[in-house]
């Protein structure tokens, strides 16, 4: 990931290209939150004028047409009979690579 934010920072420069980047993950939140957008705030805040340095990360956990909201701070996958589980109580949280270590998005 470093890599490729260095790169495309670079590329930007030589360029003169605005860069702007956009970190996302998927509705069950399997990814590497906080480390992604720390790693492109580094790569941004070290490289050129091309790059805007972001203001702020958002978090913004829903994704209601697929089944995924979060409600006080609890992400939950809605089951077919609109029933909503944590998503911490699924199999997405056994996940090897992207496992939930706390079920509230603010542990």
């Amino acid at each position: 990931m470093d890599e490729v934010v260095t790169t495309a920072v670079a590329v930007a420069a030589e360029s003169v290209v605005a860069l702007e980047i956009v970190s996302r993950t998927d509705s069950t939140l399997h990814g590497h939150f906080p480390l992604d957008t720390d790693i492109i705030t580094q790569a941004l805040t070290d490289g050129s004028a091309a790059a805007r340095v972001p203001d702020a990360v958002l978090l913004v956990p829903a994704f209601p047409d697929a089944g995924r909201v979060t409600v006080d701070a609890l992400h939950c996958v809605c089951s077919l009979d609109g029933t909503a589980v944590p998503v911490a109580d699924t199999p997405f949280a056994d996940d090897a690579t992207f496992g939930f270590r706390a079920p509230e998005l603010r542990e």
